[in-house]
């Protein structure tokens, strides 16, 4: 099956990387995301590791760059979002072998806590914002795109898929990582993404991102620049971020979205779903 091929790429490129391993022992010792400031754009670059799986340093890297964003680049600005232009990877999703470490409910739980926040910080973030997926963009990879409030596909000779894989695992999603995921795919191609985790590619990304550019890296990043034809950007800014609140508000109700939490981790816990991500991981 290419989804799980796919998959079991990127985690096994994330860890038999045995220099890619050591930094993990320390935040500090690795690279921050790279933030490049353009005359019309901020580019984020993600390098937390060599697929950008998401996990506790991913979090950190994260919430890091937000603080730096607000610190130091004007909020008018886009950030655009994206992997390594050499990469084949934007994000491989969660790291599912630092997820087994979670041997409680409570931990485990915990950790999905941290997920949705990470997410719903990046999905209400108080500016324009544009994932430029650049390479595979696997389960919570696919989500971190869609945080974004634009998608730039970039269809291009390097191959790429898209796919939520969490049921394949016997997962189903957290709350607030649910709500992002409807608000941002279109009704019509919801039910085909999450509950039968079909697989997107360079022919068929239109149906779940906003945009599908067919070039190369650097034009796609000019291309991402011009979807804000706004007269003037630092004009509108507030009133941009006042609308973007509003259309992303979610409307599900405290209850319902910690039982979705729930949900996940009691799957997560299943005997059949712990042996099946352990061997996803062999």
């Amino acid at each position: 099956d290419k989804m799980l091929r796919s998959f079991k790429y990127a985690t096994r490129s994330l860890h038999s990387n045995s220099a890619l391993k050591s930094t993990f022992n320390s935040h500090l010792l690795r690279n921050k995301w790279a933030i490049d400031e353009r005359e019309k754009s901020v580019i984020v670059t993600m390098n937390t590791n060599a697929v950008n799986c998401i996990n506790m340093e991913f979090f950190n890297d994260l919430n890091d760059t937000m603080e730096r964003l607000e610190k130091d680049i004007p909020n008018h600005k886009p950030v655009l979002l994206t992997g390594p232009k050499e990469s084949r990877t934007f994000s491989a999703g969660l790291d599912l072998k630092s997820l087994l470490t979670h041997d409680t409910q409570e931990s485990a739980l915990k950790f999905v806590h941290q997920l949705n926040n990470a997410f719903e910080k990046w999905y209400l973030m108080k500016r324009p914002t544009v994932a430029i997926i650049n390479g595979h963009a696997i389960a919570g990879g696919m989500i971190l795109a869609l945080c974004n409030d634009f998608q730039v596909f970039v269809k291009n000779d390097k191959k790429k898929l898209v796919f939520l894989k969490e049921v394949e695992l016997g997962l189903p999603f957290p709350g607030k990582t649910f709500e992002i995921i409807k608000k941002t795919i279109p009704e019509r191609e919801l039910w085909n993404a999450t509950a039968l985790a079909k697989t997107y590619d360079s022919e068929t990304a239109d149906k779940v991102f906003s945009h599908v550019y067919e070039g190369d890296f650097e034009g796609a990043i000019d291309y991402a620049e011009n979807i804000f034809q706004l007269h003037s950007m630092e004009l509108s800014i507030k009133a941009y971020c006042d609308i973007k609140s509003n259309l992303k508000r979610f409307n599900t109700s405290k209850e319902v979205l910690e039982n979705a939490d729930k949900q996940f981790v009691d799957c997560f816990f299943q005997p059949k779903v712990q042996k099946f991500i352990h061997h996803q991981l062999l």
